[in-house]
């Protein structure tokens, strides 16, 4: 079989003479490269299906600061109740649309090799306490887990609990 070409597709992200790159080490040297590349080295990392939870936790973080870099999305605070009605404040169904679509990204780039997206998951309680997430399964033992961002400020790693955790309300770690 000859040799097979390697494309690679890049935007430069220009706004107000600054650029968004991606400071990272490699042997020794710093590099700057596109956010993706970052994103995918952080994932192709994980040996497991915990390592890669981890790893997406901290993925979808990136990319919400990414997207802070290009819109008012970076006011955002964790929860619903420190942003004071700011340009940039998201509820948990603007948080879930968002990560359902990041996942979605990550596993078309064929990033996640331990989980698979699902729809995102909803729970209600109280009757009236109604909150939404992101969800994955891992492909092994089928355990299903929601990703949820709404719990912390923009850019920060999104939770990620098993869904019958995240039914019963339990509250992530430092939020």
């Amino acid at each position: 079989m000859g040799a097979r070409p390697s494309i690679t597709v890049a935007a430069v992200i220009e706004r107000g003479g600054r650029f968004l790159l991606v400071e990272e080490e490699d042997e020794g040297r710093i590099l700057f490269n596109q956010p993706a590349g970052a994103l995918r080295q952080l994932l192709a990392q994980a040996g497991d299906a915990g390592a890669e939870r981890a790893a997406i936790s901290l993925a979808i973080g990136r990319m919400y600061a990414i997207a802070g870099e290009q819109t008012p999305v970076w006011r955002d605070k964790g929860r619903n109740y420190a942003d004071g009605g700011v340009d940039g404040q998201m509820d948990c169904i603007d948080h879930s649309a968002n990560t359902d679509a990041f996942l979605r990204l990550l596993q078309a780039h064929g990033w996640l090799r331990f989980h698979q997206v699902l729809e995102p998951i909803r729970r209600v309680r109280f009757f009236v306490a109604l909150h939404w997430a992101g969800r994955i399964r891992e492909r092994e033992t089928q355990q299903a887990y929601a990703v949820d961002s709404w719990y912390f400020d923009n850019g920060r790693p999104a939770a990620v609990l098993t869904v019958e955790d995240w039914r019963a309300g339990k509250t992530p770690d430092g939020a």
